[in-house]
């Protein structure tokens, strides 16, 4: 996607920016930081690009629509140093008012036109600081790379990319990697499949894939059918990566970003009406992210505009503010796809469910593993609490997973107990990867994990906490439901 010609003009404020930032000690470099986000992004969500310092303010623009979650464009290089490609004056404020009503941001870097961090420092732990630097001074837990132009095939920018990514990960528990990249009709390009496999062959955890469907080179009248096509074609793709994922768990690393209304290639237009279709496609099949580019052309201002997409200030066609906007935002606050997202969790060594007890709705009800029915009450919902760590909510009760009395024992009882939206350490969980499509369930009170007692295969063994060993038994595969 592109950056605005503005950002050349600009380029030089928001180095000074940065610089000052830096000499105050607002902005420490290799430092974890001890803030988290107010909010967190839900696991599924619509969260359009907004080119920072074009059009309104992205508080006006929440204050006006409603609309809680975006993605902030770009943080581009000036030397081995990050800086806003729109100047960056208002972005702390504009975060500030949207984490207010509770929303949160991802933070994007690269573009069409501005040179990636990679391209620019010369060994990945310069870079590591600079994108721990972003992390630090936005309270960020999603970064976005959208990787195109003359970065595509770069093994040398790819390995010094992800070898930063997996040590930032290491450093930052929970942090949400998201790569943008180019789209044909019929899935990612071939150079953007190898920086996927680099990703997993330098231990990047990557959450979404989000194509580009836009630009595709020629006049095409059916826009929305194509983003559809490229999103079935992607889910392929990640089949071939991610070998032991279920279908559900690939769909929701899917990602999609049209540019609405009129494309850079003559006779591209995306509509309203390839929005709906899109909007449909995407809650039907529970993917990751619906974005687009950008909230600043989402107006009417220019209708017939012959300038293509050429404009960073109106979408070209006929339609009233927003419009797109309002269209996509249910993906996030609608119940048929976007929204509230939930998981089976089946153990590695029975196969069976977590469950609570006799579907029941009650403080201090035990938790077990079942065979898997469908019942609301073996379905979970991961809601973040920030720095790693989710509440982990039954859908039949609202009752958050918890290890009884706040215990640091091993065979502490599971229950499920009040959730009450940022709770106890001993009702916070962090979802850490294991390898082969499992996960281990870490407590953060007492920083053991989710084990079925005497590695049971049987329905209603009890669950309880343990030191991690690596048993089957303490592990467990997350599937959308």
């Amino acid at each position: 996607m592109r950056i605005s010609w503005r950002f050349l003009t600009v380029l030089s404020i928001g180095t000074l920016v940065f610089a000052s930032i830096v000499a105050s000690g607002a902005l420490v470099l290799g430092r974890v930081s001890q803030a988290h986000a107010a909010s967190a992004l839900p696991s599924g969500y619509f969260a359009p690009y907004a080119e920072v310092g074009v059009g309104d303010s992205l508080a006006s623009v929440t204050q006006n629509t409603g609309q809680k979650y975006y993605t902030l464009a770009f943080i581009i290089a000036n030397g081995c140093q990050g800086v806003w490609g729109g100047g960056g004056s208002n972005v702390s404020s504009d975060i500030q008012a949207i984490r207010a009503q509770g929303g949160d941001v991802i933070v994007s870097f690269g573009g069409a036109a501005g040179q990636e961090l990679a391209q620019a420092c010369s060994d990945a732990s310069s870079l590591q600081a600079q994108y721990q630097a972003i992390i630090n001074r936005y309270n960020v837990t999603h970064l976005d790379f959208d990787v195109e132009g003359g970065e595509q095939g770069d093994q040398t920018t790819y390995d010094r990319r992800n070898t930063a990514l997996a040590a930032l990960q290491q450093a930052n528990p929970g942090l949400t990697i998201s790569f943008t990249l180019p789209s044909a009709t019929t899935g990612l390009e071939s150079d953007s499949i190898g920086l996927l496999n680099n990703a997993v062959s330098h231990g990047v955890t990557f959450n979404i894939v989000n194509l580009m469907v836009m630009d595709y080179g020629g006049p095409d009248s059916q826009m929305g059918q194509e983003a559809i096509n490229a999103a079935n074609g992607l889910h392929g793709q990640l089949q071939q990566i991610f070998l032991n994922k279920s279908s559900s768990q690939l769909w929701s690393m899917v990602g999609l970003t049209p540019m609405i209304g009129k494309n850079d290639s003559s006779g591209e237009v995306f509509s309203l009406s390839n929005a709906s279709q899109v909007l449909s496609f995407a809650q039907s099949n529970k993917i990751g992210e619906l974005s687009f580019w950008a909230v600043s052309r989402d107006n009417g201002g220019c209708p017939g505009e012959t300038g293509n997409g050429s404009s960073d200030t109106c979408s070209g066609i006929s339609q009233s503010n927003y419009a797109f906007l309002d269209t996509f935002e249910p993906f996030t606050s609608g119940s048929s796809g976007g929204g509230a997202t939930y998981y089976k969790i089946v153990n590695q060594n029975s196969g069976l469910a977590l469950d609570v007890t006799n579907q029941s709705t009650s403080n201090g009800a035990v938790v077990q593993q079942w065979d898997y029915v469908g019942g609301a009450n073996q379905q979970w919902q991961l809601i973040s609490v920030g720095g790693g760590y989710d509440e982990i909510v039954n859908r039949n009760s609202g009752l958050a997973l918890d290890v009884t009395n706040q215990s640091t024992s091993n065979g502490a009882v599971i229950q499920q107990w009040a959730y009450t939206g940022n709770g106890g350490a001993n009702q916070k969980w962090q979802v850490v990867d294991v390898g082969s499509g499992y996960d281990k369930i870490v407590n953060q009170n007492s920083s053991k994990v989710l084990d079925v007692t005497n590695h049971s295969t049987s329905n209603g063994a009890v669950i309880q906490q343990w030191d991690y060993v690596g048993g089957s038994n303490q592990q467990w595969s997350l599937q959308q439901v």
